[in-house]
């Protein structure tokens, strides 16, 4: 294999188009389609497939993309520090996995900030939940994660940015308004209706941690139903399903309304870090250096890693 053909590669999967991929490349189609069979050939695998949508990655594909962008990209990185002229029209893509709770409230923003410095840069961003961010980054599917929780004995690092409060919000019913005055314990929890999110939420493990913390298990919850979306969740309390262990940033819209309740987990609120994560088996790259730089400005807590 050769430079152009991983190039070439690279390109098509960002732009999902041969021919569009051959202009950027200043080369005709036939060629671009040769470096790819050529490339598919000495793999022996197929790396593209045609859809409605145009051209998307096989699986095989979406294991080498990373890889391929890397070379790419320390070719560039080369050619730069020798001050070597190329062609610099194309767009630099920029693969961001995220949870929940960053990736709805927190992370257009650092997009948008980061779009604006930045105007090549074209984000393609996979909202999954905490669990499934660390495993992309692991697994070198996303160039950088955005999530609610950490994970031991992978190969991550967290970097935090934000303090999230987790709550917990019941239906705004007479029942709980009557709880609400008398300020009890959190052990209230227990026999009533729980709503949680996903097993892989880091919103979930997050609060059961801080539940365990005061002597209440997973166990101990009637838990009534299990949901992927926030908002789902919290329309179903707001119907008077049952209580939930949510985000203050998801949920702050509907108690400000008075839709729900809010009940604080603990005196003095219970906090839990969002973090930046990337493989700490790679050096990170400009790209990866620049949302975390963005990042901190926004939000004041984060470090650029070791160069």
């Amino acid at each position: 294999m050769n430079l152009t053909q991983i190039t070439a590669f690279v390109k098509i999967a960002d732009n999902k188009s041969f021919s569009k991929t051959a202009e950027e490349m200043y080369l005709t189609q036939p060629t671009v389609s040769s470096c790819i069979k050529t490339l598919e050939k000495e793999l022996s695998t197929h790396l593209f497939v045609r859809t409605t949508r145009g051209v998307e990655l096989t699986e095989d594909g979406e294991k080498i993309y990373l890889y391929a962008r890397q070379i790419v990209e320390a070719s560039e990185s080369i050619r730069q520090t020798l001050h070597i002229e190329e062609n610099q029209k194309g767009n630099q893509q920029v693969l961001v996995a995220a949870s929940t709770i960053p990736s709805q409230f927190l992370l257009p923003a650092i997009i948008a900030e980061a779009g604006k410095r930045w105007p090549r840069l074209r984000f393609r961003i996979h909202e999954t939940d905490s669990l499934g961010v660390v495993k992309e980054i692991e697994e070198n599917r996303a160039d950088i994660g955005f999530c609610g929780t950490t994970h031991p004995n992978m190969n991550c690092t967290y970097v935090p940015f934000y303090q999230d409060e987790l709550l917990i919000i019941s239906p705004n019913t007479e029942k709980y308004r009557t709880i609400q005055e008398k300020r009890p314990e959190p052990g209230w929890i227990r026999k009533e209706p729980m709503i949680l999110r996903e097993p892989g939420s880091g919103t979930r493990q997050e609060a059961l941690l801080l539940l365990h913390g005061m002597g209440i298990q997973e166990k101990d919850l009637n838990v009534i139903a299990e949901m992927s979306s926030t908002t789902a969740i919290l329309q179903a309390v707001k119907q008077g399903l049952g209580l939930t262990l949510i985000s203050r940033l998801a949920a702050s819209d509907m108690i400000t309304d008075g839709s729900v309740l809010m009940f604080p987990i603990a005196e003095g609120g219970a906090l839990r870090n969002l973090n930046v994560v990337y493989n700490s088996r790679m050096r990170p790259s400009e790209k990866v250096r620049r949302l975390l730089r963005v990042t901190k400005e926004l939000y004041g807590d984060t470090e650029d890693p070791k160069q």
